[in-house]
């Protein structure tokens, strides 16, 4: 968990090797992108956090997908990763295509 300007973000955080964004799609949170894609980055370091509203991320008034992304900037600027791969799906995929 991270504070941010809009709020708490649930994250998690596990694995080694080059750092990789996974953002879930509708149903779940960070759980859900930890196992979504977990036989296809296994030796990545995954981020998944739990998007606005979903599993200890709270959701803003006025929410936006550029919002969301101005997230995933300070949790990563948080976690000093500096470059990383992004993958997304479903609901996810707006939010990572604005970061």
């Amino acid at each position: 968990m991270t504070e941010t300007t809009h709020g708490s973000l649930d994250y998690a955080d596990v694995g080694d090797g080059g750092p990789v964004l996974v953002v879930h799609g509708i149903f779940g949170g960070r759980d859900a992108g930890l196992i979504s894609f977990d036989d296809l980055v296994p030796h990545r370091r995954v981020v998944s956090p739990s998007r606005f509203g979903y599993l200890g991320s709270v959701m803003p008034p006025g929410a936006t997908p550029a919002m969301q992304a101005d997230v995933f900037a300070e949790l990563l600027d948080a976690l000093a990763i500096r470059r990383i791969d992004v993958v997304a799906f479903s609901a996810g995929t707006p939010s990572a295509l604005q970061f």
